[in-house]
């Protein structure tokens, strides 16, 4: 089964970089893509939507041979799974690190501000001390080499589901931001946000304990969660 992994905002295929080996050295079919508009620091336009980014997604999927499982992090998470959504027969699995899929409806993400039509790097100050665990020194200095701006248009996000078989498609969350007790928990209240995840049936909910680039911080250990997740094929 390809295993595709997607990157969340200001990263491109390079971000994987050392999880791919270990996945190819474990037998499975791991890829990376570049999101639209993420190619380079010059790339990002403003126009490119989110509806871009699914489209490459789609795209990939189409392109393989068989089935394919989807690995999002972070902001690609709703990406992979409205890709999903649209193939569903196609997706064996959806692999959330550190992310989780949106409920449907219409966006405006005003956290981080667009500036000449792109959104920068944010400075470290921008993020929780959550999401920099493990993530000081050269680990945050690799991070901002490989950041990127991201195109405005994604900060305006509109979708819709239309197949519920999305939500019988196997699917994993490898959380670092919180525990999964307390992803657990909020799923189990009926918070919002997790619907999706909570109607998600297989769902297995697991932690690693890093900060939100674990593809940086812990790539062994997160190759070896997704190397989990992805069915034997």
């Amino acid at each position: 089964m390809r295993t595709l992994l997607v990157p969340g905002m200001w990263l491109a295929a390079d971000a994987w970089q050392d999880v791919i080996p270990l996945l190819q050295g474990a037998g499975h079919d791991a890829r990376a893509i570049t999101l639209p508009g993420q190619e380079s620091a010059e790339a990002a336009q403003a126009e490119t939507t989110f509806d871009d980014w699914v489209d490459a997604v789609v795209a990939q999927v189409d392109a393989a041979d068989g089935p394919v499982a989807l690995v999002g992090h972070s902001a690609a998470g709703a990406v992979v799974s409205v890709a999903a959504d649209r193939r569903s027969d196609r997706i064996g699995a959806v692999i959330y690190v550190d992310s989780f899929p949106f409920p449907e409806g219409d966006y405006e993400n005003d956290e981080f501000p667009v500036t000449d039509g792109v959104i920068p790097f944010p400075a470290r100050s921008g993020f929780s001390a959550e999401m920099l665990r493990e993530t000081d020194g050269d680990a945050w200095d690799r991070l901002v080499a490989l950041a990127r701006p991201v195109p405005g248009g994604i900060a305006r996000t509109s979708f819709r589901f239309h197949d519920p078989a999305r939500h019988r498609i196997p699917s994993t969350v490898i959380i670092s931001e919180m525990p999964p007790e307390a992803l657990t928990a909020a799923i189990a209240s009926g918070a919002p946000w997790t619907s999706e995840l909570g109607a998600s049936d297989p769902l297995r909910i697991v932690g690693l304990d890093t900060g939100h680039w674990a593809m940086l911080t812990r790539p062994r250990e997160l190759a070896a969660l997704i190397a989990e997740a992805i069915p034997q094929s």
